[in-house]
């Protein structure tokens, strides 16, 4: 019971991270209830709402808080509109719902469409950053607003994980604020600070054995390789998800090498293949609902992607401005 009462960071990081994300990493069946269906049943049957102690109640709801976050990841990561209902399905027979769970799931799930409400509450979220010490609630706060072009104002307090995991304290949370910090770089066309952050987070990926939080950086060092004209290292990275993301119908990690994919092919001047690949089944419909209908500064990914075209005559430059609902509505609608 001690254990379970606990509310530090380590034991919030093993619980989200060091198990129930092991967990994901091994799951086939794309089932988030699967996930949650574990973590219920390991609490004892004591810890319930009706307890006669309060610590106890409390204790259950931050495991159960934990939980959602960690399933939230699930649904994230498989990528398929039907894995949200279950995750809704959990929420509301949560007793007390975080307001950064909700706003995580409304940017995550279907950014394009977020309402005004959720946006003033990520807002919220971000401008308490400046005075944060939970490690847990900055990457998560980050995390909700990566799709949202939020990530500069989290930059610092994304930091100062950073350097609390160098001395030991949090790994999984470093872990995160590191490829958060290269997303953020990636975006901001600053390539030796993506590649100097996101390998970093992959070795301590490689160390402390988180498979599925290692992907995200994977991907951003293929798409620095697409923009640089080395379509050799986007091959093979690509390769890598593809072989991992399959068999786990982890699509969000399919797309990610897809995109990848595309910018070397703009590189190459193949835009047949960089079409093709952009107007997937899969493809299309994950960044229509991070893309169509937004404004070119409230970008996701592909708001304004320069792309170098190494060519005999020089190098020049792709600018790549699409809105995929458009895109496929128009596709659809072709004979």
């Amino acid at each position: 019971m001690r254990v379970l009462a606990a509310t530090g960071v380590e034991y919030r990081a093993r619980l989200s991270y060091g198990g129930l994300v092991q967990l994901l990493g091994s799951v086939t069946a794309g089932q988030p209830s699967v996930v949650l269906g574990s973590a219920l049943t390991a609490v004892p049957a004591d810890l319930t709402p009706e307890g006669p102690e309060r610590a106890l109640r409390l204790a259950r709801a931050a495991y159960l808080t934990e939980a959602l976050h960690t399933l939230l990841l699930v649904c994230f990561f498989g990528g398929r509109p039907e894995l949200w209902a279950p995750f809704d399905a959990a929420v509301a027979r949560h007793p007390a719902v975080p307001e950064l769970l909700t706003t995580a799931r409304s940017t995550l799930a279907d950014p394009a469409r977020a309402s005004p409400a959720a946006l003033g509450r990520l807002d919220g979220a971000v401008a308490g950053l400046a005075h944060e010490c939970d490690p847990l609630r900055i990457v998560r706060v980050a995390t909700a607003g990566a799709y949202l072009d939020r990530l500069g104002g989290c930059t610092e307090a994304l930091r100062r994980v950073v350097a609390g995991g160098r001395r030991g304290e949090h790994i999984a949370p470093a872990i995160d604020a590191l490829l958060l910090l290269g997303n953020h770089a990636w975006l901001s066309g600053q390539w030796p600070e993506l590649r100097q952050s996101v390998r970093e987070g992959l070795e301590l990926c490689e160390q402390y054995h988180y498979p599925l939080l290692a992907w995200p950086g994977t991907y951003l060092l293929a798409c620095a390789a697409a923009v640089r004209g080395d379509h050799a290292a986007v091959r093979d990275l690509t390769d890598r998800m593809e072989r991992w993301a399959g068999p786990r119908r982890a699509e969000t990690v399919r797309v990610y090498g897809a995109h990848a994919r595309a910018l070397s092919a703009l590189g190459r001047r193949d835009f047949e293949e960089a079409y093709e690949l952009l107007l997937r089944d899969d493809v299309g419909s994950w960044f229509a609902a991070r893309w169509a209908g937004r404004q070119p500064y409230l970008t996701s990914f592909l708001s304004e992607v320069n792309v170098p075209v190494r060519s005999t005559g020089g190098d020049h430059s792709v600018v790549c401005l699409w809105d995929f609902g458009d895109a496929r509505d128009a596709r659809s609608a072709t004979p």
